[in-house]
């Protein structure tokens, strides 16, 4: 029945990594200082944005919207940020380095 739910019983572990994926990315925000803010209201959005208000970097998360659209909306507010001086993970590093925004 477990398997019925997830679909594919193939699903299942990609989609536990973009679910660990997401978790590090928002972590790696954050510590950066950046607010990350999760709404289900921003449907003009797709799946969220990022900029400043009243000199606080923010990041608006679309809860609602997929996980691979939030981890690209993450991707471009880390990669506007200055990261040659700090260890990241090398997956992490790679994506942020990259010219693709991961998002499907």
């Amino acid at each position: 029945m477990l398997a019925s739910r997830r679909g594919k019983t193939g699903d299942a572990p990609a989609h536990d990594e973009r679910t660990h994926l997401l978790f590090e990315l928002r972590e790696l925000a954050e510590q950066a200082g950046l607010k990350i803010i999760h709404t289900r209201d921003t449907a003009l959005l797709k799946g969220g944005a990022s900029g400043t208000l009243k000199d606080q970097s923010i990041v608006v998360l679309d809860s609602q919207s997929a996980i691979q659209r939030r981890i690209g909306v993450l991707v471009r507010a880390l990669r506007k940020l200055d990261w040659r001086n700090h260890y990241l993970k090398p997956g992490i590093r790679k994506l942020l380095e990259g010219g693709d925004d991961d998002e499907t």
